[in-house]
C-alpha cells in the first residue's frame, strides 16, 4: 500500500516538475526575445548616438577652424608686411 501510495507522489510529483519546467521554458523564451528586442534597441541607439558625436565633432571642428582662419592671413599677410617695410627703412 506505501509503495502504492509512494509511486502516485512521484507520478504526481513529476507530472508537477514536468510543467513547471515547461513554464519554465516558455518564460525563458519570453524573456530571451524581449533581452534580443532590448539589444537590438541598445545598439541602434549606440549607432545614432555615435553619428551624433561625430556630427558635433565635425561642426566644432568647423567653427574652430572659422575662429583660426583670420590668424592665418594675420601670420601669412600681416607679419611679413611689416617685417618687409622694417626692412626697406633699415635700408634708407
Amino acid at each position: 500500500e506505501l509503495s502504492a501510495e509512494i509511486k502516485g507522489v512521484r507520478s504526481e510529483l513529476s507530472a508537477e516538475i514536468k510543467t513547471v519546467r515547461s513554464e519554465l521554458k516558455d518564460d525563458i523564451g519570453k524573456l530571451d526575445e524581449k533581452v534580443g528586442k532590448l539589444d537590438e534597441k541598445v545598439n541602434t541607439n549606440h549607432k545614432e548616438l555615435m553619428e551624433i558625436f561625430k556630427d558635433s565633432i565635425s561642426e566644432s571642428n568647423k567653427y574652430i577652424k572659422s575662429l583660426i582662419y583670420p590668424f592665418y592671413w594675420i601670420l601669412g599677410i600681416f607679419i611679413p608686411s611689416i617685417v618687409g617695410m622694417f626692412l626697406y627703412l633699415l635700408q634708407k
